[in-house]
């Protein structure tokens, strides 16, 4: 999320928001938080 979003939602650079380690980031629109759901599980096929 960009700073304007972080601090609406009260959370700071690595703080957590729902369970979710937050990074300010610039680049992410007013009022809108990226997830990357694209993480390794560790799980091998």
């Amino acid at each position: 999320m960009n700073k304007a979003t972080a601090k609406k939602l009260e959370v700071a650079q690595d703080d957590e928001y729902l369970g979710v380690p937050v990074a300010i980031n610039e680049t992410v629109a007013n009022n809108c938080v990226f997830v990357n759901a694209n993480h390794s599980t560790g799980v091998q096929s």
